[in-house]
């Protein structure tokens, strides 16, 4: 998706199609030039009758240029090929670039989602019991204030992480949008991968 739709590759796969259209057209100029053209002149009739007047005439063009100057024409062939090898040069490394980043991403949205699906399935539920735990004991006299108020900011932390993660994830899956120039399909917009 991302070399498809992104729009600084596209805008680097235009260029260096750009210049790979002025590398054929520099091969081009060591050749000869042939114009050929028909002119068509149209006139009144003439006030005076004379032989052949008030006939249109035609005239037929044919002309030919040659390239003289082979070191310009060398040097201009030379100067294209620089401006196209650059030019793939540059796609190459704005794929490279972008391959980079999402493999960074990738890293990021897995380490989120393992974060998120740990608290959610262990450490939130864990919290809750024990806040849960802490209130009954303090309920009997068993546990103090203190140890109700522990429990209470443990679980607070575990959601605040939580919440941390899933800003991660919403970070992380901007940060492929950019890449991709767009919105992603809905199976990589849910859980998982």
């Amino acid at each position: 998706m991302a070399r498809g739709r992104n729009p600084e590759l596209a805008a680097l796969n235009a260029a260096a199609a750009s210049r790979e259209a002025a590398l054929e057209l520099a091969a081009k100029r060591g050749w000869p030039e042939l114009t050929f053209g028909i002119d068509w002149i149209i006139i009144d009739e003439p006030e005076i009758r004379i032989d052949e007047g008030g006939k249109d005439p035609v005239a037929l063009r044919l002309g030919m240029t040659l390239p003289i100057w082979r070191g310009a024409v060398d040097a201009g062939r030379r100067e294209a090929a620089a401006e196209f090898s650059a030019s793939a040069s540059r796609v190459t490394v704005a794929e490279r670039g972008i391959e980079a980043r999402l493999a960074d991403l990738t890293a990021r949205h897995r380490q989120a989602r393992r974060r998120a699906d740990l608290l959610d399935d262990a450490l939130i539920p864990r919290g809750r019991q024990a806040v849960a735990a802490s209130r009954a004991a303090y309920a009997v006299g068993a546990a103090g204030f203190g140890d109700l108020l522990e429990s209470r900011r443990d679980l607070l932390e575990f959601e605040l992480e939580r919440a941390r993660a899933e800003a991660d994830l919403g970070i992380v899956r901007a940060a492929l949008e950019e890449i991709v120039g767009g919105a992603l399909p809905a199976s990589t917009a849910g859980e998982g991968e």
